[in-house]
């Protein structure tokens, strides 16, 4: 490493390697913020990604434990909301086998 103040002087070659780097450098933050914008616009566009509509109020505050002892008061219906919504986020297989056994009781 040279010290202080000494002037380096670097060939093409250093030069190439400085700019092949530099770019690289800046294909990967174009890439990593393409990836976080697609994230972003696909957790909007999904209609499972909001909580709002559920049945069940505030169904993201709640443990599985408190989900678990209100799904036996929901219709088919409200059921399968429940399913797609926590399929598509939690994915908590409580609560899905709950849903599954509650759907099942109701044909």
């Amino acid at each position: 490493m040279p010290k202080s103040g000494k002037l380096v002087t670097l060939n093409s070659d250093d030069t190439a390697a400085s700019k092949n780097i530099t770019l690289n450098k800046d294909a990967t933050v174009a890439n990593t913020q393409k990836t976080a914008a697609n994230s972003k616009a696909k957790a909007k566009a999904s209609p499972a990604s909001t909580s709002a509509k559920l049945p069940i109020a505030s169904y993201d505050d709640l443990s599985a434990l408190q989900i678990l002892d209100l799904l036996g008061a929901l219709n088919k219906t409200e059921l399968a909301k429940i399913k797609k919504y926590e399929t598509a986020n939690r994915s908590r297989q409580t609560i899905l086998k709950k849903i599954a056994m509650l759907s099942d009781a109701a044909k």
